[in-house]
């Protein structure tokens, strides 16, 4: 009980951590989530489907504005307060819901162990510490798969379903994918021995159920944000990575029916040998939009999946167990795998929503291996998350440089836009920005002043150059020199407006 607590304690401290830190929320994606929080709160005559009011995007799956309004409402806290706490709060529950499915797998200690992972993993922490569609929906999904496995209410199921749609488009996707996929590895179990190793029906209604909302969601309430029409390529591509995906769990199943250790040694060659041609291609293909390039910094985020392959080696697996974590895995894996390697901007920008959703399912197989490396990965995931935190609350992390806010930054934002109404600043700029008005009127800045309109300039710019949409422009000792020559009209030390002299 004494680790199951530490484990909480430590899901909570890496997702509170940043918002404490600073004050203010945290990632980028909060601010038009609170933005409409405070338009669903304040302005009674907005509908939440009406897109004169909102952003015409977030609104299409509004639990996280009603949500945020709500409690606003209720608690009479400023919008702002409640989605930086809010977004932690939703990760630390997913946490929590982890190891309501983990510990049906294994003992409770291994399933705590697992839940160590998931509680200080950096892909998942550096995510679930800021108010997003995709942290609200965390939670749902893995509920949604323990009520579909484990619990025959049927009511419980609907609930979710809606939840989950009507919260984020790609954790309804990922669930799909993990449900469709477990079904396929039962099936193909049933052909060879005539029996089902999951409560196959249940599963099946559980699916058709996500389907018939997601379908009803995208007609009637955000019919332009999915693609209707899907080419021959992307089926082809799509099967292929499946297929690629499926053959992973097929040796899962295969290793439960013969668990010897020459048929272990092969699954764990085939892991690493995955491993390192995925790492390979993504090194040496071109980088998706919006991807910092990739360097040796990865591994510390890897860390979670450093000694993989050796769980392979000694994973012991019920015939059951096998077909759930390898549904998991191969329908996260086959959707990962797309969104790196299909050349679709759309897909690829979602790249880091089905690593974590992977993750998930890959500690649900550490649970069912051997103890002794799942303490020393433990060890491993707890010694670097400080490390990652440090790293991002310094700024020099590369990939998550941009996601802290501070107070003169937004203060800077709202004088800026209370001059004119438009204004230069960078992605993060931008988002801020969301939390005055939907559809903000901030322009990527120049590289020279030419017009009288503010321009914003962050402590980020001055470190790493310009942020916009993923990319980095611009050369840092530029952007201070023209800081010191335009005229500053506002300057906390670490963020200035500036405008052309």
């Amino acid at each position: 009980m004494k680790l199951l607590l530490l484990a909480l304690i430590l899901a909570l401290t890496f997702r509170l951590v940043f918002t404490l830190y600073t004050g203010e929320p945290y990632y980028v994606d909060s601010w038009p989530l609170i933005g409409g929080a405070y338009t669903y709160a304040y302005n009674s005559s907005a509908r939440i489907l009406d897109d004169r009011f909102y952003d015409g995007y977030n609104n299409r799956w509004p639990s996280a504005i009603i949500i945020t309004g709500l409690l606003s409402i209720i608690t009479d806290i400023d919008p702002v307060t409640i989605g930086r706490l809010l977004g932690p709060s939703m990760g630390f529950i997913a946490i929590i819901a982890f190891y309501a499915l983990a510990s049906r797998f294994s003992s409770k200690l291994d399933a705590i162990l697992a839940t160590i992972i998931a509680s200080t993993a950096g892909t998942l922490f550096v995510f679930e510490s800021g108010l997003t569609k995709e942290v609200i929906a965390r939670p749902l999904v893995i509920l949604y798969i323990v009520v579909t496995l484990y619990s025959k209410s049927l009511l419980s199921l609907l609930i979710l379903a809606l939840g989950l749609v009507l919260t984020h488009h790609v954790s309804t996707l990922v669930v799909l994918a993990i449900l469709s996929s477990i079904i396929v590895l039962n099936m193909i179990y049933i052909l060879s021995k005539s029996y089902t190793l999951i409560p196959l029906k249940r599963v099946i209604i559980s699916l058709a159920i996500l389907v018939v909302l997601a379908v009803i969601h995208y007609y009637i309430v955000a019919p332009s944000h999915w693609r209707l029409f899907i080419e021959i390529s992307d089926i082809t591509r799509g099967s292929f990575y499946a297929i690629t995906s499926l053959s992973i769990p097929a040796f899962m199943w295969f290793i439960a029916r013969k668990p010897s250790l020459r048929h272990r040694l092969v699954f764990a060659l085939v892991i690493a040998s995955t491993f390192t041609i995925m790492l390979l291609l993504t090194i040496l293909a071109p980088p998706p939009p919006q991807t910092p390039p990739l360097g040796l910094y990865v591994i510390l985020y890897a860390t979670p999946l450093i000694l993989s392959p050796l769980f392979a080696t000694t994973i012991k697996a019920m015939r059951s167990q096998a077909v759930i974590i390898g549904g998991w895995l191969a329908g996260t894996g086959s959707l990962m795998a797309y969104s790196a390697f299909s050349g679709d901007p759309a897909a690829s920008a979602a790249i880091h929503r089905y690593i974590n959703y992977t993750l998930y399912g890959v500690l649900l197989a550490y649970t069912v291996c051997s103890k002794r490396i799942l303490i020393v990965q433990v060890i491993l995931v707890v010694l670097v998350a400080p490390i990652i935190a440090y790293n991002i609350v310094e700024g020099t992390d590369p990939y998550f440089h941009f996601t802290l806010h501070y107070t003169d930054e937004i203060l800077a934002v709202k004088l800026a836009l209370k001059y004119g109404e438009e204004a230069y600043g960078d992605s993060k700029v931008w988002y801020i920005a969301t939390l005055l008005e939907p559809k903000p009127r901030i322009e990527p800045p120049p590289l020279e002043l030419k017009a009288k309109k503010p321009l914003i300039i962050n402590r980020e710019n001055i470190v790493k150059g310009y942020w916009v949409s993923g990319v980095l422009y611009g050369d840092p000792g530029e952007i201070e020199k023209l800081k010191i020559r335009e005229n500053n009209i506002y300057n906390s030390g670490k963020t200035s407006i500036i405008l052309k002299a």
